[in-house]
């Protein structure tokens, strides 16, 4: 198996990596967010329907990357 493809001894990387584990180990029940797998600076994001409305049970998601100028 291939390792990762990014310096995990780079501070963003380290960062990023530390708090995609927390998310992890603490999720919210109104959302869902983590890096890709092939790209940690790209995330995808989902915000789940709120209860007793017409939206419940709705996943509704995005991917987005960090730009530089």
């Amino acid at each position: 198996m291939e390792g990762p493809k990014f310096n995990t001894n780079n501070h963003a990387v380290k960062r990023i990596l530390r708090e995609a584990r927390e998310m992890q180990k603490n999720p919210s029940p109104d959302f869902v967010t983590e890096p890709l797998a092939d790209n940690i600076f790209e995330w995808y994001f989902a915000i789940r329907g709120p209860p007793q409305t017409e939206f419940e049970g709705l996943l509704s998601g995005v991917t987005f990357s960090e730009q530089s100028a």
